[in-house]
């Protein structure tokens, strides 16, 4: 008995059919293998039952695996990205301390704060570890920088309220006072050099003078000896009357002369000295007005400061600052209470995230784990029906193969029979024209064989 090959429609398998073994035979003979590949028995209908479920097992468990790796693509995409939003945040975060230690160095030079380390602090933040401290620590750097941030902003308040005054403007003010009476000493310098330098000509002038009057005092003297022993000469010669009389009137003269030459000078000599005593006036007051700017500038009274419209001012841009200081320091803690409200809400939710994170990865690695071992146990399934596919084929050749000489070997016995039928044939028409049956040889002649048959047949009946 031949052994047939059951049928499974490929179809329902979604797999493209397999090949067919080409062999040397004839349409005839493909349509005939074709007939006997059927499903007759229950075992047959079963098996390609069980391949069909395993297929779509198999395909199920496929687009299962990819819609699991597109899924971890995602996540990683997206953990990817609130890595890089953390890197931008701790750079901004550095970026906002920076530059209140600027502000703070600015305000306080004593300011020895310990320095961020911008790589470390960087490196923790891009650290994607997947155990559960993780959080812990994140929050514990945060929460030591915030604290350092804090403290500063502290200071700064603390160092408004202390002072509150606008230190550029009463800078510039002091600088335009020290400016004006800086000036001021350095006219009166220069005042002063002057009266110096006339001092020093007139006191030159007045030896010059004083040169002139004592040559002149001793001329005079001279005259007057002269006059004296003129005129005790004239009581012993009177035959020289005439000319002493004319020599007295000569020096009487040059004394008048010399006298108010004198006049003139002293009358010049009394006016510089007037002048010299002016200037000296003048040089003592400069001194004295610059000792009592020398004292103003190192020594300001408070009284004068209180009375100035430039403390006035300060005073009210002072109370102004102090308001908004208070107003500030308001904000402040309302932003600190909301920045923490913030901060639980914003950890509840990280932890919330954490753990829906951590249990969709436990299924997710769970289902993949389960996929994998069903992948492994089908790919052993796939293997075995591969091996017995194999088999099978390698099994259907050899039967199709010798149904193949079966079938030559029939076609040749049929070619023999047909050849021996019509010997037989033509024996019986000899046999009929031997006997002289003219009915055989009509019936032979022109009946068909199974014509033949049936007369025979009815006649033997």
């Amino acid at each position: 008995m031949d052994r047939k090959r059951p049928q499974t429609d490929d179809s329902l398998l979604k797999s493209p059919p397999g090949k067919m073994i080409k062999m040397e035979t004839d349409d005839s003979d493909n349509e005939n293998i074709n007939k006997l590949i059927t499903l007759d028995t229950p075992e047959d209908y079963l098996l390609a039952y069980q391949k069909e479920a395993i297929w779509r097992r198999m395909e199920s468990y496929k687009s299962e695996l990819a819609s699991t790796k597109d899924r971890v693509n995602k996540l990683q995409n997206r953990e990817d990205k609130y890595l890089d939003k953390f890197m931008i945040l701790g750079k901004y975060w550095i970026k906002i301390e920076e530059e209140i230690k600027q502000f703070l160095s600015k305000i306080d030079s004593n300011n020895n704060d310990i320095e961020i380390d911008k790589v470390d602090f960087l490196k923790k933040l891009y650290q994607s570890e997947e155990d559960d401290k993780k959080l812990e620590i994140f929050e514990k750097i945060f929460l030591n920088y915030f604290n350092k941030v804090k403290s500063s902003l502290d200071k700064i308040i603390e160092k408004k309220i202390e002072k509150p005054i606008n230190e550029k403007e009463l800078i510039s003010k002091i600088e335009k006072q020290n400016k004006i009476s800086s000036d001021e000493v350095i006219d009166s310098k220069a005042k002063l050099e002057k009266a110096n330098t006339k001092i020093d000509d007139l006191e030159e002038q007045i030896n010059d003078l004083k040169i002139k009057i004592t040559t002149l005092e001793n001329k005079l003297n001279k005259k007057k000896c002269l006059t004296t022993s003129a005129k005790y000469s004239t009581l012993n010669k009177d035959s020289a009357i005439g000319h002493s009389y004319s020599s007295d009137g000569k020096n009487d003269v040059n004394i008048a002369r010399l006298q108010e030459e004198i006049n003139a000078q002293t009358v010049l000599s009394q006016t510089r000295l007037k002048e010299i005593q002016n200037m000296e006036n003048e040089r003592k007051k400069l001194i004295y007005e610059i000792n009592k700017f020398r004292m103003q500038l190192m020594e300001i009274p408070d009284e004068q400061i209180l009375e100035s419209s430039l403390y006035k001012a300060l005073q009210i841009q002072c109370g102004f600052l102090k308001s908004e200081a208070d107003n500030c320091r308001v904000q402040l803690e309302k932003l600190s209470r909301d920045y923490e409200i913030l901060k639980s809400d914003r950890q509840l939710f990280m932890e919330q995230i954490e753990q829906e994170e951590h249990s969709r990865r436990k299924s997710l690695m769970s289902d993949i784990r389960k996929l994998e071992q069903e992948v492994t146990k089908l790919q052993s399934e796939k293997e075995a029906l591969q091996q017995a596919l194999e088999l099978r084929n390698s099994k259907d050749q050899t039967e199709i193969y010798q149904n193949h000489e079966i079938r030559i070997i029939a076609n040749t016995r049929k070619d023999r029979i047909i050849c021996l039928e019509k010997q037989i044939q033509r024996l019986r028409m000899k046999m009929a024209t031997d006997a002289g049956d003219k009915e055989l040889l009509e019936m032979h002649d022109e009946a068909t064989a199974e014509e033949i048959i049936e007369r025979l047949r009815k006649q033997i009946e």
